[in-house]
C-alpha cells in the first residue's frame, strides 16, 4: 500500500506550472500596437497623408518633409514559472516593431511595410 503512494507523492511535489504571457507593449512610453488588419483604409495611389493620421495618430518618426511616416512599438512576451513555492517570470523574447508609409510629393501613399526586429 505505501508504494502507491510514493509514485503519487513524487509526482506531486514535482508538479508545476509554465505558463506563457502574451505579447504585450514594453512600457507606457510605447504606442499601441497597430495591427495589420486595421490599415485596410490604406490604398496605394489613393490614401492622403491627412487620412492616415486620422486613422493611426501622429507618427513616432517623419522624414523628408513629411514624406517618410515611422510609427514604432517594442513587445515582449515569456514564460511564468511556478513550482513548489517558486514563483518566477522570465520575459524570453522582445521585439521591435515598425510601420514605414511612404508618400509622394502630392501627399498620397506610395509604399507601406510591416518590419519586425527580434531583440
Amino acid at each position: 500500500m505505501k508504494t502507491v503512494y510514493i509514485p503519487v507523492v513524487v509526482a506531486f511535489l514535482c508538479a508545476g506550472c509554465v505558463v506563457s504571457i502574451p505579447e504585450q507593449v514594453v512600457s507606457t512610453m510605447s504606442r499601441e500596437p497597430i495591427e495589420q488588419e486595421s490599415l485596410g483604409f490604406v490604398e496605394v495611389g489613393s490614401t492622403e497623408r491627412e487620412e492616415v493620421l486620422l486613422n493611426l495618430g501622429d507618427p513616432d518618426y517623419g522624414h523628408g518633409n513629411e514624406r517618410i511616416f515611422i510609427y514604432q512599438w517594442t513587445t515582449m512576451s515569456g514564460k511564468e514559472i511556478k513550482w513548489a513555492g517558486y514563483d518566477e517570470t522570465r520575459y524570453e523574447t522582445r521585439k521591435k516593431y515598425q510601420l514605414i508609409i511612404g508618400f509622394d510629393q502630392n501627399g498620397i501613399v506610395n509604399s507601406y511595410e510591416f518590419k519586425k526586429e527580434d531583440l
